[in-house]
């Protein structure tokens, strides 16, 4: 047995109530990182997640890549949900208990596009000091995971401000056109769970294991979607299965 996380992206969907309802029936704790947009859209089942325990992050306002963006743009994107989060909070009557933040497709606005495990150049590692700067400067914060024992975390990822993953579910491919790593349907979703060091978008991880067979403690990415709501049921039901304990964030 190994301890999980469970982050939610893309938050809030049509769907999120259901998402809640079946989180509930499993008790798992989860992060939901919330778009402005979505925000703005469905507060409804944003203030329940709150007045229900789950802890509202932050996903941006547009959802694009921070690479493509001006310093000006990206700090735009942060502080305009970081506000309509602290609203939601008040109008849900609780108190923001983080502040959490996640860069859409992992894309820390360095250059990379998410494919985290290619060299930073000194241009893109000042861009990525100045917007990390910029997240401390609104009260952002990680948990130190101490758990999470991959060096590629630890010692790369674990040290910045925003929340990233060490294991994508990948349910998002199968509502793509052109489905990525192969993963077209549900059992192709299920099946790579099993896989020690499962294919990865953010490039080659230097670990002989990433999943269920290494030590680490996993911090799991899904996504909060219409088209893939579906899904969930199965998802957690086989990640639970796998002997992992999800825990509560703190």
């Amino acid at each position: 047995m190994k301890n999980a996380y469970l982050t939610i992206d893309d938050s809030p969907s049509e769907k999120m109530g259901d998402l809640i309802d079946l989180l509930q029936e499993c008790g798992i704790p989860a992060v939901f990182f919330c778009i402005g947009q979505n925000l703005e859209r469905y507060p409804q089942f944003a203030i329940r997640a709150i007045r229900e325990g789950f802890v509202l992050g932050n996903h941006s306002w547009s959802h694009p890549h921070f690479s493509k963006l001006s310093i000006e743009q990206a700090f735009t994107e942060i502080q305009r949900t970081d506000e309509l989060l602290d609203a939601l909070y008040q109008e849900a009557g609780v108190a923001r208990p983080m502040k959490c933040f996640r860069f859409p497709y992992g894309d820390k606005g360095d250059g990379r596009k998410g494919h985290i495990f290619k060299a930073l150049k000194p241009k893109g590692a000042l861009r990525s000091q100045i917007i990390q700067t910029l997240l401390r400067g609104l009260g952002y914060t990680q948990p130190t995971w101490e758990g999470v024992r991959y060096n590629y975390y630890q010692q790369n990822l674990g040290k910045d401000v925003d929340w990233h993953w060490t294991y994508d579910v990948m349910e998002w491919s199968v509502m793509q056109r052109r489905p990525s790593l192969g993963v077209r349907a549900l059992p192709q979703v299920l099946e790579r769970m099993d896989s020690a060091v499962p294919p990865d978008l953010r490039g080659d991880v230097e670990e002989s294991s990433i999943w269920l067979q290494s030590p680490s403690d996993e911090i799991i990415l899904v996504h909060d979607h219409k088209e893939t709501a579906h899904l969930m049921p199965a998802i957690l039901n086989a990640l639970q299965g796998k002997e992992l304990v999800f825990q509560a964030f703190q």
